[in-house]
């Protein structure tokens, strides 16, 4: 089996405005082996290739053991173990999708918990189909003795002459004690590397050097590894400990849907000399420099501007006047604007933009420049993914802010009805009421503040600063400790504010880790239109094998069921009717199912519509026939007024034309001689009166 993904239009992105994935490729490993058609084994160290210790010095033996790769519970486990295999002190796995799945541009993403210790080494990378290095996309990567930090690079150029771009995070909790998304959104010139959906890093292909070749636009296939030792990590040592274990959860490739958006280019020929009839023009790549097609309009004060539907991308273009036939711009190589191609014999140096998924306004610059002309300067934030962004500016001022959500878990507090969690922080003047937090869910406060590029300080506090404070020992992991003048000791949390909007992970109070789960009681509950059997809600807590719940008829179409989970966990779930599961084409829906996070406390989830999100939409009229309480009121779905009478066909004033029983039936003497007590029905009372005179000698 061979799978691909080649996005055949011209797209990449900056922005963090998200687009529609759609998913065409996954394992989510609910098997109960290794999927061999997709994935194979690298075996050994390396040595077969000429890269003993696969190239890094690394210290294990790979091998194809259930031991070291196996699936179970739904999920990919690689294990690295202590134990001599193949002369070397430590085995583990590796394996691939070379020749099986393999894709150009997409998204590209997993869900893993992942091992720790020093000396340990998970990965998640792509390499070349072609077969040569360099070539390669690092995910994940992190090293044991680090576990807060995940580091995304790429790796380009030729052999011997390569050429290596990354970044990195850091999280405030490892990433070893929990389940985080890693992925990567890969266009044509550029590549944005994800945790848990906050971009960290990205680059294109503007960035790299002539003398070094950009090497992503051909097909690359997936590995999954655990290393042991090797030149980054270095080797395990007394603190390690054995075995460890990647799990992954699943993996998953997206591609979408071509689109358009609409760019505004500016310029300001104020300090060129144009004459009568002179028009200016934008040529470039997406209208093939074809001179006289895209016209621009003269605003005044020596403006011209034009908006034209573009694909998200990477875009060269410049300025010129009367097609070829006038002004036309000149760049040297390595102005901040510009982008070079080289050709054979010449090579071109032209402005470029990189056009995100919304509408943009390209900065006002002056023709010939990278700059404004001096004449026509607006200084604002000139960052649209700022809060601020100020679409006039054409030269920044230092002044953006982004959007940036705190939370924090109370649940270890016990907090009265009326305390408030409060946000205090340098940004704030550490002022007690200033940023109040909403309880989002119970126990769960947050609060979204716009910040300016830094370092901030910060801490939780409730009612201000006369309720509970947060401490922290010095050296704890998320903080930083300063000291005052007369001997004062400070240590708060800290946090870098990227150029772009950010929401925190929500931690414990008083802790740079998430609170320790706790038992909770979940009530899932759903409406059926229509006769149904049985309906089961089919719940797959995190890290467990789903689960199968009966739910219990609570009359009308509603259905409940309660299951006991971790608070904090992800929770997957979907409902089935007589065996049939539900649509999954709505839009909270993701890969076939339902997701929560279980909350801190125990909770009765709204009621939500089989096959759909929120309420059925059906006749809410209680005096019609088809009357259901628990919908959305559609007055053009009622069936018609409700009709009372006796509705058992077997009894004397049976009414066939009645929707609603009234409880009036009548039976002639003897129709039912098993009703005893008279009431129309062969019930229970009937059965005890039965069995009371049972033995009795009649006359």
């Amino acid at each position: 089996m061979r799978i691909y993904l080649l996005l055949s239009f011209f797209l990449c992105s900056v922005a963090l405005t998200a687009q529609t994935w759609n998913l065409v490729w996954s394992d989510e490993f609910n098997g109960t082996s290794l999927n061999t058609d997709v994935w194979t084994y690298d075996l050994g160290t390396g040595s077969q290739f000429g890269l003993n210790g696969w190239g890094n010095n690394e210290l294990q033996y790979y091998t194809n053991s259930t031991e070291n790769v196996f699936v179970s519970g739904g999920n990919l486990h690689i294990v690295a173990k202590q134990q001599n295999v193949g002369g070397m002190n430590y085995t583990s796995g590796r394996i691939r999708t070379v020749g099986n799945a393999y894709w150009t541009y997409g998204k590209i993403e997993a869900r893993m918990k992942l091992p720790t210790g020093q000396g340990i080494w998970p990965a998640f990378w792509m390499l070349r189909e072609a077969g040569i290095w360099p070539g390669e996309i690092d995910i994940m990567e992190t090293v044991g003795n680090a576990p807060n930090t995940l580091h995304g690079t790429c790796h380009q150029g030729t052999a011997g002459n390569v050429y290596s771009l990354g970044g990195s995070i850091v999280s405030p909790s490892s990433l070893t004690d929990n389940f985080h998304t890693y992925s990567i959104e890969w266009f044509p010139d550029n590549i944005r590397w994800f945790l848990d959906g906050q971009m960290y890093y990205e680059v294109n292909r503007s960035q790299v050097t002539p003398n070094f070749e950009w090497l992503f636009d051909e097909d690359y296939y997936m590995l999954l590894n655990v290393a042991v030792g090797g030149n980054w990590p270095g080797a395990p040592n007394g603190t390690t400990v054995f075995p460890q274990e990647m799990v992954v959860d699943y993996v998953r490739a997206y591609q979408y849907t071509p689109m358009t958006v609409p760019v505004t280019f500016r310029v300001d020929m104020s300090e060129e000399t144009l004459n009568p009839g002179d028009i200016v023009y934008v040529n470039g790549a997406f209208n093939s420099w074809c001179g006289t097609c895209n016209p621009m309009i003269n605003t005044g004060n020596g403006i011209w501007t034009i908006t034209l539907p573009l694909p998200p991308g990477l875009h060269e273009y410049k300025y010129t006047t009367n097609g070829w036939d006038g002004l036309e711009e000149q760049f040297s190589e390595g102005q901040l604007c510009t982008i070079t191609t080289y050709g054979n014999p010449s090579n071109f140096v032209n402005r470029y933009a990189n056009i995100a998924f919304t509408d943009v306004t390209l900065p006002l610059v002056c023709f010939n420049s990278c700059a404004s002309c001096v004449t026509n300067t607006f200084a604002g934030c000139t960052d649209s993914d700022a809060t601020n962004y100020d679409p006039g500016a054409n030269t920044d001022d230092g002044s953006c802010v982004y959007a940036t959500t705190f939370r924090v878990n109370t649940s270890e507090l016990g907090l009265l009805p009326t305390d408030v969690v409060h946000l205090n922080s340098t940004f704030n003047g550490w002022c007690g009421t200033c940023n109040p937090m909403i309880e989002a869910q119970p126990n769960e406060w947050e609060t979204t503040v716009n910040l300016p590029v830094g370092n901030h300080e910060y801490k939780f506090t409730v009612n201000g600063w006369s309720g509970e404070i947060e401490m922290f020992d010095i050296g704890a992991a998320c903080t930083l400790t300063t000291f005052g003048g007369n001997g004062e000791v400070f240590t708060n949390r800290i946090f870098t504010q990227l150029p772009q909007p950010m929401a925190l992970n929500i931690v414990c109070f008083n802790s740079c880790e998430t609170c320790a789960a706790t038992s909770v009681d979940v009530t899932f509950r759903v409406d059926v239109e229509g006769e149904a059997g049985v309906v089961t809600c089919e719940v797959t807590p995190e890290g467990q094998a789903q689960q199968s719940l009966t739910m219990n008829h609570e009359g009308w179409g509603l259905w409940t069921v309660s299951i006991t989970l971790q608070s904090g966990d992800q929770v997957a779930y979907h409902f089935e009717k007589d065996g049939v599961s539900e649509s999954a084409t709505a839009a909270c829906f993701n890969a076939g199912e339902r997701s929560i996070a279980a909350p801190a406390v125990d909770v009765v989830l709204p009621i939500e519509c089989f096959g759909s999100c929120g309420l059925c939409v059906g006749c809410n009229d209680p005096l019609q026939a088809n009357f259901n309480p628990f919908a959305i009121g559609d007055q053009a779905m009622c069936s018609g007024p409700m009709v009372l009478g006796c509705t058992y066909d077997s009894a004397s004033n049976y009414n066939p034309n009645a929707t609603t029983d009234d409880g009036q039936c009548v039976w002639e003497a003897n129709a039912c001689p098993e009703d005893i007590s008279g009431d129309g029905v062969v019930n229970a009372q009937d059965l005890l009166t039965f069995l009371s005179a049972f033995g009795t000698y009649c006359d």
